[in-house]
């Protein structure tokens, strides 16, 4: 029995070592691919302006969107949606909760700074 739990361990150290050297590998290909580019920042700098730009990409990406599925035929209607189509949409649905909980904070910085 001890030498289950010794074998789990050396395999639990095992896995713990591979996930910070993945975790490391990941941030530095990250940092690197990134430079000195940081969207986040960027982002909080000009809020109005990021959103009315994600605005506007997604109101023309919907309607070039709707466009394709207006002019397909019955048979691919009635299949199950594509996994892009899926993948879009979840896609859509994180950036939209991401804009408005930056929105959303940066009308608490305004509103907290404007009271001091």
């Amino acid at each position: 029995m001890a030498d289950i739990r010794l074998r789990k361990t050396r395999l639990q150290d095992d896995l713990d070592l591979l996930e910070q050297s993945f975790e490391n590998r990941f941030s530095k290909a990250k940092k690197s691919m990134l430079g000195s580019v940081q969207p986040v920042e960027f982002i909080k700098k000009r809020p109005l302006q990021m959103f009315g730009a994600a605005l506007v990409v997604g109101l023309a990406l919907s309607l070039t969107r709707r466009k394709k599925s207006k002019s397909s035929d019955t048979e691919s209607s009635m299949r199950s949606p594509a996994f892009t189509g899926i993948l879009y949409d979840e896609m859509k649905r994180i950036a939209a909760r991401r804009a408005a909980s930056y929105m959303s904070e940066w009308i608490d910085q305004k509103i907290t700074s404007d009271k001091r």
